[in-house]
């Protein structure tokens, strides 16, 4: 029952948007939001409408009363502040036909939870990008694993992995990290390995292997999550 975890989405559309959706989704907009443009009040919306609807889903499977869920505010590196005794992670784009997703995924306070989407990467992104994500290795590695995984789906998914892997253990470290922390070792058709090559805490030091899902939707994004155990950090 604690390992349970809740995924929920939802579609959104920035040319519909207005703000009189925030009451109406009793969520309150945050003066961070405020000025911003259309599509980041867009976006900001459709996850938090998403993590509500996957934090009662958590709730109702553990058979706890529905209460009136706080808002999820933000925290430290812009992390959701999430509802005591529960973690997760939001994530949200903007596909080519115009419409946006946004998904959310939460669990118990003792698991690390991370979730990103992507739009798979054009060749000319792929060009324009890799080498701020990837080591010379870790495109070779990428290059062999075509008979398995397209290059370009596993281009966006080792992307998308490295942030899912960021927004579950940074906000729990504190600090931002770059993309080279973990390095990638093994594709396999909806799972991506990595290993940590830098030192980020006693806890997530130097070869300790990270295991993140992928899946490649209707071949126009790819979603990468991550659930491990939250060791106790000082």
């Amino acid at each position: 029952m604690m390992n349970f975890l809740s995924i929920q989405g939802v579609h959104f559309s920035t040319e519909q948007y207005i703000d009189a959706l925030y009451p109406q989704h009793q969520v309150i907009m945050p003066e961070s939001v405020r000025q911003a443009a259309t599509k980041r009040k867009a976006e900001f919306l459709a996850g938090r409408v998403a993590a509500q609807a996957a934090c009662s889903a958590y709730y109702s499977h553990l058979l706890l009363p529905q209460i009136l869920l706080p808002q999820i505010g933000i925290g430290p590196l812009r992390a959701p502040l999430w509802p005591a005794g529960i973690n997760g992670s939001i994530t949200h784009c903007h596909l080519p036909s115009g419409e946006g997703i946004a998904l959310a995924a939460c669990g118990p306070c003792n698991k690390l939870i991370g979730i990103d989407a992507e739009v798979i990467f054009s060749s000319q992104l792929v060009a324009e990008t890799a080498e701020q994500f990837t080591d010379e290795t870790e495109r070779a590695l990428i290059q062999s694993a075509q008979i398995t995984v397209d290059y370009h789906v596993a281009m966006t998914a080792v992307f998308s992995a490295k942030e899912s892997f960021f927004k579950a253990v940074a906000p729990v470290l504190g600090f931002y990290f770059d993309f080279d922390a973990i390095k990638l070792i093994k594709i396999e058709s909806q799972q991506l390995s990595f290993e940590i090559v830098d030192f980020l805490s006693e806890h997530f030091h130097t070869g300790i292997a990270i295991d993140i899902d992928f899946m490649a939707t209707d071949n126009s994004f790819v979603i990468t999550s991550l659930c491990m155990n939250r060791p106790d950090i000082n």
